[in-house]
C-alpha cells in the first residue's frame, strides 16, 4: 500500500489552518468582521475553501492507484456518508447558536465525493486521453452552469463538484505549467472575482493559484519541521475543523464573549485556541490507542 504523500497533508494542513486562524480571529475581535461588505475581501477572491475540495479530488486520484474498482466505490461511498452524518450533525449542534446549513463545507465535500466516486466508478479507472477529456468536459458544464444559473445555497454541488474533478485531473495530469496560464487570463478580469457570487473569475483565479502552491509545497516537503508541521494539522484537518467549530466558537456565542478584544489580543487568543486544540487532539489520540492498547493486552493474557 502506498504511504501518504506528505505534500498533500501539507496543502491541505494550510487550508485547515488558515480557515480556523481567520474564523476564530472574527470571532474574537471587535475591529472587523469578515462577512460584512467593507471587509469581504479576506474571503472574496480566494479563501481555504477551493484547496480543500481541490485536494479532495487531488485525493480520490491516489485512491484510484491504491484499490480496486469495487473497493474504492464502498470506501467513498462510506466516507461521503460520514462526513455528510458530521455536517448534519454540526448543524444541529450550532445551528440554535451560529447560523449553520445543513449543506456546510463537511457535508458539500461529502455529497461531492459521493457523486464524484460514482461517476468514477460508471466511467471507468482507463488512463486514456478520452477520459480525462470526458471529466474535463464534466467540469467546465458545471462551472458554465453555476455561471448562468446561479444556485441558492452555501455551497451547491455545481459549484463544489467542479473543483473536487479539477483536483482529480491535476493529481493525474501531475501538471502545474496551465496554472500560470489560467492565473494571467483571469487576472486579465479581476474584477469579476467574487467568492460570494461563485462568479467564473473567482473560479479561475483560484484553480490557478492552486498549482503553483502544490509545487510550491512540493518545495518545502524537503524541509522536515515544515512538512512536519504542517502535515500534523492536514492529516487531522476534519478533527480541527469540528472541534474549532462545534466547541469554541459555540462556546465563545453561548457565552457571549465574541468580538469582544482588540485586534492584537485577538491575535493572541486565537494562538492559544490552537495549541488548546492540539492538546486535545493529543489527548484524544492518547485516549484512544491507549484503550486499544489495554484490550490488546487483555486478549493477550
Amino acid at each position: 500500500m502506498r504511504e501518504r504523500l506528505a505534500y498533500v497533508d501539507m496543502v491541505r494542513g494550510v487550508a485547515v489552518l488558515w480557515m480556523i486562524s481567520t474564523q476564530l480571529l472574527d470571532m474574537f475581535t471587535n475591529e472587523y468582521n469578515m462577512y460584512v461588505e467593507h471587509y469581504d475581501f479576506v474571503l472574496k477572491y480566494t479563501n481555504w475553501l477551493p484547496i480543500f475540495l481541490i485536494v479532495s479530488g487531488f485525493s480520490l486520484n491516489l485512491m484510484l492507484d491504491r484499490y480496486g474498482r469495487k473497493a474504492f466505490l464502498k470506501k467513498n461511498i462510506i466516507r461521503g456518508l460520514k462526513f455528510i452524518a458530521i455536517g448534519i450533525l454540526l448543524a444541529l449542534w450550532c445551528g440554535w447558536n451560529l447560523p449553520t446549513p445543513f449543506d456546510e463545507v463537511v457535508s458539500s465535500i461529502g455529497m461531492s465525493v459521493l457523486i464524484f466516486s460514482i461517476l468514477l466508478y460508471f466511467i471507468g479507472f482507463s488512463t486514456r486521453r478520452h477520459y480525462l477529456a470526458s471529466l474535463f468536459a464534466s467540469m467546465s458544464c458545471l462551472v458554465a452552469f453555476n455561471t448562468v444559473f446561479y444556485v441558492e445555497g452555501a455551497f451547491n454541488p455545481f459549484w463544489c463538484l467542479s473543483f473536487m474533478i479539477f483536483g482529480f485531473i491535476l493529481g493525474r495530469l501531475r501538471s502545474r505549467v496551465y496554472g500560470f496560464f489560467s492565473l494571467s487570463s483571469c487576472l486579465m478580469n479581476f474584477h469579476v472575482v467574487d467568492y460570494f457570487g461563485r462568479t467564473l473569475g473567482f473560479w479561475v483565479l483560484n484553480v490557478a493559484l492552486v498549482s503553483p502552491f502544490f509545487a510550491l509545497m512540493v518545495f518545502l516537503e524537503k524541509f522536515g519541521t515544515v512538512s512536519g508541521f504542517l502535515g500534523y494539522f492536514g492529516r487531522h484537518s476534519l478533527f480541527f475543523y469540528v472541534f474549532h467549530f462545534a466547541i469554541f466558537q459555540k462556546l465563545l456565542v453561548v457565552t457571549n464573549s465574541y468580538n469582544m478584544f482588540p485586534f492584537s489580543v485577538s491575535v493572541f487568543f486565537v494562538a492559544l485556541s490552537i495549541l488548546a486544540l492540539v492538546s486535545i487532539e493529543r489527548l484524544w489520540y492518547y485516549l484512544r490507542f491507549s484503550r486499544i492498547s489495554m484490550h490488546l493486552l487483555h486478549v493477550c493474557e
